[in-house]
């Protein structure tokens, strides 16, 4: 949802999987494209995307989640989404029947590096690879048909993966960065430099106004993110730096544990629940040494960040979804519901305290799954 409005999560109101929808009058960048003439299709993987959610407006085409059950290892009740090959299938069908002189914005979601994993050794790396293929034959129709060389494409991911860093399996939970440092590639013959990489701190709501401004449109619609494509015309002239927004609500929706906020700057990252954290991002990338009690003025400096951004925002109400039984199945089997609850006796509990907990509860959730009811019933 940031990425097609340019907006956080408390001004889109969107900050839950699942329990959340996007407001009406808030305009999303398909909607923009749409009345600059371009035709606007999405294929999308899974149900966390379905249209009910309401990132369907302003496409003409919301390919959203259909799988049907086959009893196969991809589409029992564990594994609720598409394939990256299915996916591609749609996107390829889509690409041959279109005329050539329309443009066109396409959103092409993939879901396989995620869990539930498919591929028992080397998980992670091996889904990576399957779906890199799938991007590929997307890549080869748009060369095919001569259009590759005039198309803004686009490679971003919304989240990365928690492999058992800081104690997390899979996301949601820490604001870490193996979770929160995601990979933006930018390709443009002839408008954006190639081979060029930058170590500029940017965010996932940058990506509105730089699709906007690298196709010359002028619009009304505000965003809290800002234009990259100066970035691109002088990758050396770098902008001024500016705190990066970032939070999770999921402990508490979830689990009833304390909600984490923070502000990502371009040396250090602050970090709020129950307690502060502070790391220095150049020396310690990973995050493995809080500073919190030593770098008493930065902590200071980094927390005023994180007050003027919340400040700056203009929080959206969020808009409840009445999912069916079986729609809240689907986002249990993705790992969305945990059906833990928010109900606490008051006192909020730091993640890194009980993150454990959540591995023994998915743990017990796949021997439930597995039919190994004595044992799930133990854990």
């Amino acid at each position: 949802t940031t990425m097609l409005t340019g907006l956080y999560p408390p001004e889109h109101g969107c900050r839950v999987n699942g329990m959340h929808r996007l407001g009406e009058g808030i305009p999303t960048l398909a909607e923009v494209l749409r009345k600059h003439g371009y035709e606007t299709a999405a294929f999308v993987a899974a149900f966390v995307l379905d249209a009910q959610f309401g990132l369907g407006r302003g496409f003409d085409k919301y390919d959203d989640y259909e799988v049907q059950d086959t009893g196969d290892a991809y589409q029992n009740n564990m594994y609720k989404y598409r394939r990256g090959d299915v996916v591609a299938d749609s996107v390829l069908d889509w690409i041959k029947s279109r005329p050539t002189d329309k443009p066109f914005f396409c959103w092409v979601h993939f879901y396989d590096p995620h869990h539930p994993y498919h591929y028992k050794k080397n998980p992670y790396d091996k889904e990576i690879t399957f779906m890199d293929k799938n991007v590929g034959r997307v890549l080869r129709a748009l060369r095919e048909r001569g259009w590759l060389k005039n198309t803004l494409v686009i490679a971003v991911v919304d989240h990365g993966e928690g492999l058992g860093e800081h104690d997390e399996d899979e996301h949601g939970l820490l604001l870490q960065p193996n979770v929160m440092r995601v990979p933006m590639i930018v390709t443009w013959p002839g408008h954006v430099p190639t081979n060029s990489v930058t170590d500029v701190s940017v965010s996932l709501v940058d990506l509105f106004p730089t699709v906007t401004d690298l196709l010359g449109i002028k619009t009304a619609v505000r965003t809290s993110g800002r234009s990259l494509a100066g970035l691109f015309a002088d990758p050396a002239v770098k902008p001024a730096a500016r705190p990066l927004y970032m939070e999770t609500e999921f402990p508490l929706t979830e689990y009833g544990w304390a909600p984490i906020s923070g502000v990502q700057g371009a040396e250090w990252k602050y970090i709020q629940t129950t307690v502060e954290e502070l790391y220095d991002s150049l020396g310690d990338p990973w995050e493995t040494n809080n500073v919190i009690e030593t770098r008493v003025d930065t902590a200071e400096e980094m927390r005023a960040d994180l007050d003027s951004a919340k400040k700056a925002m203009k929080i959206r109400e969020q808009v409840k979804v009445k999912l069916d039984r079986a729609a809240q199945d689907a986002l249990e089997s993705l790992g969305y519901i945990g059906g833990g609850g928010s109900e606490t006796n008051g006192v909020l509990r730091n993640c890194r305290d009980v993150i454990g907990l959540r591995r023994d509860f998915t743990t017990a959730m796949g021997m439930e799954e597995t039919r190994r009811f004595d044992k799930a019933e133990d854990m």
